[in-house]
């Protein structure tokens, strides 16, 4: 099997469609290219704020442009579902694992719901990665998910309304990408 094909074998396992919560799943690692990461010169912020929300609009704009092609209506951006994303990708990060339900036993919808958001249906993709440079996260992570026929129905389901991303790393470190997708009630 191919390098690419256990990474769109793990990543299909990583993420199913229900009404609810989704499963737990196992995690996924994309290990950098070689010569592809630089070194930051400066010391990493709480984040890289500037690069982080770089990070996040790209991979909006670009889900809504899969969507639309697709002949479906955009997400629209929720920016307290967009803190409840990047609180668990900063978890993530925190801690050192990968997976929709957190060490303390959260899932996402019990994330969304302590956050006090209401939801009917909710789906999550989650992406890690260590060693790209900032501007490759976000290609990345969209290629990964639109390859994997599970993330691409997360990404391309009608029912969903509403989304959020989160996004948090360093410069050419660790990067966790979380976004969720719902159905307000």
């Amino acid at each position: 099997m191919s390098k690419k094909q256990l990474v769109l074998l793990l990543l299909l396992m990583i993420c199913l469609v229900l009404p609810g919560c989704p499963p737990d799943v196992p995690p996924i690692v994309v290990p950098p290219e070689e010569d592809e990461c630089i070194e930051p010169t400066d010391p990493p912020d709480d984040g890289q704020v500037v690069i982080r929300e770089e990070v996040e609009a790209a991979i909006f704009e670009y889900v809504n442009a899969v969507r639309v092609e697709e002949g479906l209506t955009p997400l629209i951006y929720d920016a307290d579902v967009s803190s409840v994303a990047l609180a668990h990708s900063k978890d993530m990060f925190d801690r050192s694992y990968l997976d929709h339900k957190n060490p303390d036993g959260l899932r996402p919808c019990d994330r969304l719901t302590q956050a006090g958001i209401t939801w009917s249906h909710v789906g999550e993709t989650i992406f890690y990665t260590e060693g790209y440079r900032p501007e490759k996260i976000a290609a990345m992570t969209i290629d990964a998910w639109l390859e994997s026929p599970s993330h691409r129905k997360v990404l391309l389901n009608p029912v969903y309304t509403h989304t959020g991303l989160g996004v948090f790393g360093t410069p050419c470190g660790r990067f966790y990408v979380t976004e969720m997708y719902l159905k307000k009630k």
